[in-house]
């Protein structure tokens, strides 16, 4: 994979957990996977995206650096509306916001996505509070037209899939999606350092094709929704463990599958996305103005 890492692995040294397995980047499939048929004619998306050009160029007017970031909660409008919802009305007082969670303008944002886009398949990357809402909206849409639509929720750590499991279980929709656990690892990029003897690594999730195959029983997703990794370093805008999502997923995605990714205002994920794009792994369309920002993009057809 043409990945062009080497101005960032030099400061970010403690990214690389020498406690997690070490793995080589996946170059190819070994399993079969189904691309989505029948694909909605109607499908389509929100104009109101700040195309990425314009987003990069403000930023670097802004001064370059996190400049962009939020400094403030999230909108109490917001919030008071996400409450109002079906569904997370359910949990009264149990709705709680924990530092991974998108921020309710996203959730509601993304579900709006979904029902212009009708993805078949949903993998998402880190769950919460947005599983319940999304996971909800697309078996709404299974029933109404009939049809068999997948949701599977990834987690990095038990202890986060066991909260949104458990919340899916108050609002009564813990069968509409699947969740499962891969691991984080670290992922080689690079050579190793002839005079210090380090390797060039970096953290994602360990993608095991196998376990994506069984959970999405071989069918390509066709719509990723990045929020995870989830850990301290993410949750202060300051992990580098989304950048290797998509150079690897785009090998198990559907051609032209959407993409969204959360907090696209923070530096880590910019460097991401200019990865992404960069390496042909995506085309990024612009950011939604929802959150901490919101990545859309699409993998190549």
């Amino acid at each position: 994979m043409d990945l062009d890492l080497d101005i960032i692995l030099d400061d970010n040294q403690e990214e690389n957990d020498p406690t997690k397995k070490t793995l080589h980047l996946p170059e190819n499939l070994e399993l079969e996977w189904k691309a989505p048929e029948n694909i909605p004619s109607d499908r389509h998306l929100t104009t109101d995206i700040i195309p990425v050009s314009e987003f990069l160029n403000l930023r670097l007017r802004l001064g370059g650096t996190n400049f962009l970031a939020p400094r403030t909660p999230m909108v109490i409008s917001h919030l008071k509306k996400l409450k109002e919802h079906p569904l997370i009305a359910k949990l009264g007082t149990d709705l709680t916001f924990e530092d991974g969670d998108m921020e309710p303008d996203e959730i509601l944002c993304l579900e709006e996505i979904i029902e212009m886009f009708r993805p078949q398949n949903i993998l998402e990357l880190g769950s919460g509070i947005s599983t319940l809402v999304l996971a909800n909206k697309l078996q709404e849409m299974a029933k109404k037209n009939d049809e068999t639509l997948t949701y599977i929720a990834v987690d990095d750590n038990n202890e986060q899939q066991s909260r949104t499991l458990d919340l899916a279980g108050e609002v009564g929709i813990a069968k509409s999606f699947k969740s499962i656990v891969l691991p984080g690892c670290n992922y080689r990029v690079g050579e190793v350092d002839k005079e210090t003897g380090k390797e060039q690594v970096m953290p994602c999730y360990e993608f095991d094709e196998k376990k994506l195959h069984a959970a999405l029983q071989g069918k390509k997703p066709d719509m990723i929704i990045i929020n995870g990794p989830t850990n301290a370093k993410t949750a202060a805008n300051a992990s580098l463990a989304k950048t290797l999502t998509m150079p690897i997923l785009s090998l198990y995605s559907a051609p032209g599958a959407l993409i969204a990714m959360s907090r696209a205002y923070a530096d880590p994920e910019i460097f991401a996305l200019e990865q992404w794009q960069k390496s042909g792994a995506a085309h990024i369309i612009g950011i939604k103005a929802v959150g901490k920002g919101l990545m859309i993009g699409v993998t190549p057809s």
